[in-house]
């Protein structure tokens, strides 16, 4: 639906440039419209951009309650990533992370949204005895935390090293 609005919002300024060149009389209008259709225009990409990144992330195992949690922190080898949604840096992370999953399908990532699930995020620090950071990323082996980091320490290369 989101792709159809585009497509007419571009189609609606497409009309607008037309009837401004033909019949420059009417500029308001015109104008106004072509700046409507600019926003929708707008809109609808973004909305398009955050569909895709939601399709990415089913790369990733989403902890939302304890028995994941569990299940994450007691793999055999894995990675738990904590995630926090109003970070920059965690956005920037974030790509680092779904660039390792995508090249070791095999190897399980789990994501926790540390601001929606903050009772299991202190879990986490809990469980591995490391103070909390977001975003923060835990290498598993042997349910035992063989590596960790936060910030930008996290890339997909020290997630292959030390997977």
């Amino acid at each position: 639906m989101n792709l159809l609005f585009t497509i007419l919002s571009m189609a609606g300024l497409t009309a607008a440039f037309v009837a401004m060149y033909k019949d420059p009389a009417n500029i308001f209008v015109y104008v106004a419209a072509a700046a409507m259709a600019l926003f929708v225009l707008y809109r609808n990409l973004r909305v398009l951009q955050t569909n895709r990144k939601t399709a990415v992330m089913e790369t990733l195992t989403a902890i939302e309650d304890e028995a994941v949690l569990l299940t994450a922190t007691q793999s055999e080898k894995a990675v738990l990533y904590k995630h926090s949604t109003r970070c920059p840096i965690s956005r920037k992370v974030y790509q680092e992370v779904i660039k390792f999953a995508d090249k070791n399908p095999d190897i399980p990532v789990y994501l926790l949204r540390v601001i929606e699930q903050r009772t299991l995020s202190n879990q986490v620090a809990d469980i591995f005895s490391v103070a909390h950071q977001s975003p923060q990323v835990f290498v598993i082996k042997n349910g035992q935390q063989v590596w960790h980091a936060s910030h930008y320490d996290i890339t997909a290369a020290k997630l292959q090293e030390y997977i």
